[in-house]
C-alpha cells in the first residue's frame, strides 16, 4: 500500500513558507493521502493537495524521500472502505464509529489505523482508537473494537513524500471545505518555525526539512 504526503511552499531562500492546515478534530497537518488503484504517486499527491487545501497552480518539484510507516508489530493500515461489525460474520450488526466533535460514522475509510488483536481465516478483530483535539493536544476519547475482513489491512506502508512549489499567489489563510464537509484552516509558517503539527507527521518534516530549506525555486 502506498501513501502520500505533499509539502507545498512558497517563495525562496530564506522567506521560504510550508503550507498546513489545522483539521477541527486532529490538529496542525500537511496535505496527505492514500495512492489510489492503478494511480501514479505523483498524480496521487497533486489529487491530495487539491482535495485537502484547493489549490491547483501548484508545481511538482521533485520526490524527496520514501519512507516505510506501520512498525509497530499490531499496527494495520485500511486498504479500503470497511464497516466494523459486532461478529466475524459480514452480516453481523455494524458499528458506530465516533470521530470526536460529536460525528459518528459507520465506517473507516482507506488508510485509517487500527491494531490487530485476532484473527480468523477471513476476519480480524480489530481496535480503532478516537482522538479529541482539547487545545494543542490530541486526547484519547473512545475506543472501538469490531471485526474487518482480513484481506482489508495491509501490515507495511510505504509513503512518498513530495515537494511542491505555489505557482500563482495565495492568500495568507483561508477556508477550505475537506473531509466530511469539514472546515480546514490553511495557512503558511515559515520554514525557519516549528509549524506545530500532529506528533507523527512532524517526523515527516524532520526527514526533508534540510531539502526545503535548500531547494531551488
Amino acid at each position: 500500500m502506498s501513501k502520500v504526503t505533499g509539502f507545498v511552499t512558497r517563495g525562496a531562500g530564506l522567506q521560504r513558507e510550508l503550507l498546513v492546515f489545522r483539521h477541527p478534530l486532529a490538529g496542525v497537518q500537511l496535505p496527505a493521502g492514500t495512492v489510489e488503484p492503478g494511480e501514479a504517486a505523483e498524480a496521487a499527491v497533486l489529487r491530495e493537495v487539491w482535495e485537502e487545501t484547493g489549490l491547483k497552480d501548484v508545481r511538482l518539484q521533485r520526490k524527496l524521500a520514501t519512507i516505510e510507516e506501520l512498525t509497530e508489530p499490531k499496527a494495520r493500515m485500511l486498504t479500503r472502505v470497511v464497516r466494523f461489525h459486532s461478529e466475524p460474520d459480514e452480516a453481523a450488526p455494524c458499528l458506530d464509529i465516533p470521530l470526536g466533535g460529536g460525528m459518528v460514522v459507520q465506517q473507516l475509510g482507506r488508510g485509517n489505523v487500527v491494531q490487530l488483536q485476532e484473527t480468523t481465516i477471513r476476519h480480524a478483530r480489530v481496535v480503532y482508537t478516537v482522538y479529541d483535539l482539547q487545545g494543542e493536544r490530541l486526547i484519547v476519547s473512545e475506543i472501538v473494537t469490531g471485526w474487518v475482513p482480513a484481506e482489508a489491512l495491509a501490515a507495511r506502508v510505504q509513503r512518498h513524500l513530495f515537494h511542491l512549489q505555489s505557482t500563482a499567489p495565495t492568500p495568507d489563510r483561508w477556508t477550505w471545505k475537506g473531509d466530511l464537509d469539514l472546515d480546514f484552516q490553511l495557512y503558511w509558517v515559515p520554514l525557519s518555525q516549528n509549524p506545530g503539527l500532529m506528533q507523527w507527521q512532524d517526523r515527516w518534516l524532520e526527514c526533508v526539512l534540510e531539502q526545503l530549506q535548500n531547494a531551488e525555486r
